[in-house]
């Protein structure tokens, strides 16, 4: 019998050696540990230090999935592959070139286009370049103008709530050449972007409204209406891109190092239909995955037939970008 515990003292001197060394290589507290493995934290605490008076084995079973949890998140950082940087390509010059314009002239401005060709990463990257630039993506929730003001007071720091939050946005954004970016405009209602488009005059600042293509045919729609003919006699740029260039791909594609060469037909093909560089991205990173998960440094033809499958439905996609 002595034994026996002997044993199983041993065995759980050995696991929490192996907590406290995952706990010192990603420099967690106890309290994340018991919130990651869903012990009270007290009961980690006690049973940590071999003060618990319980039963240990809910403890050991627990931990010993956390532990194993830890093996899959390492096995999974190991293969996996990584984006690349932002890449300078001609549609993100184009939609940065706007971006300048509508925040130092300043401008009203409408980018809009397919799914995919970059324009949220070309914001960002230009946010990232430039002072006072602001980028608040809409959803379906910010149809009313309240909604959207309520984004916007957070995004930019106006705290002051009720009737007195326009005049606190206003008074945050006057004088600061700043740029308000509305990404995924296309959800926003027809009274929330004439409430910016007041803002816009008012504050004396750039603003950008960006999305999808339906985000053209809304604004075509308002161009109709004379309730909204002030919103249109300010939009000074328009940036309609339908779909990205070859020099797009091509620029994206040099940035993938450990993609070999023989396989970027393929990529442009998936480049070439819906989602254009983001679905090309995700499918060679996923082949990229695949194939360290076979322990290959080779990326084949086959990981990207699988990365397809795993992304969308439907047979792989033929044609490349003209």
């Amino acid at each position: 019998m002595t034994e026996i515990i002997d044993a199983v003292e041993t065995a759980r001197g050995e696991l929490r050696a192996k907590i406290k060394a995952a706990q010192a290589q990603e420099g967690l507290s106890n309290k994340q540990i018991s919130v990651q493995a869903g012990i009270a934290y007290s009961t980690f605490s006690a049973c940590m230090s071999g003060t618990y008076n319980g039963n240990y084995a809910a403890f050991d079973e627990a931990m010993g999935a956390w532990l194993e949890s830890r093996r899959v998140r390492e096995r999974i950082i190991l293969t996996r592959a990584k984006n690349p940087e932002f890449q300078s390509t001609p549609t993100a010059r184009k939609i940065m070139a706007l971006l300048e314009s509508a925040q130092y002239e300043p401008e009203m401005s409408l980018v809009a286009g397919g799914a995919g060709i970059g324009k949220t990463m070309a914001a960002h990257a230009y946010a990232a370049e430039h002072p006072n630039v602001w980028i608040i993506t809409a959803d379906k929730s910010m149809q009313s103008p309240a909604a959207t003001l309520n984004e916007l007071a957070e995004t930019i720091g106006a705290t002051e709530r009720g009737t007195r939050r326009v005049r606190a946005i206003i008074r945050r954004l006057k004088g600061t050449e700043g740029l308000i970016i509305i990404d995924e405009a296309q959800f926003l209602g027809n009274a929330a972007i004439e409430q910016m488009r007041s803002i816009f005059d008012q504050a004396g600042i750039g603003l950008v409204f960006m999305g999808n293509a339906p985000l053209n045919s809304k604004f075509d729609g308002l161009s109709r209406n004379a309730d909204f003919a002030q919103l249109f006699s300010r939009l000074d740029g328009r940036l309609n891109i339908r779909r990205s260039t070859k020099k797009d791909v091509e620029t994206v594609l040099s940035a993938w190092e450990s993609f070999p060469t023989s396989l970027h037909d393929m990529a442009r093909s998936v480049a070439a239909h819906d989602g254009a560089l983001r679905s090309m991205n995700k499918v060679i990173k996923r082949a990229i995955m695949l194939a360290r998960g076979d322990e290959r440094t080779e990326v084949l033809e086959k990981d990207m037939l699988a990365a397809w499958a795993q992304h969308k439905t439907g047979e792989f996609p033929k044609g490349v970008v003209g």
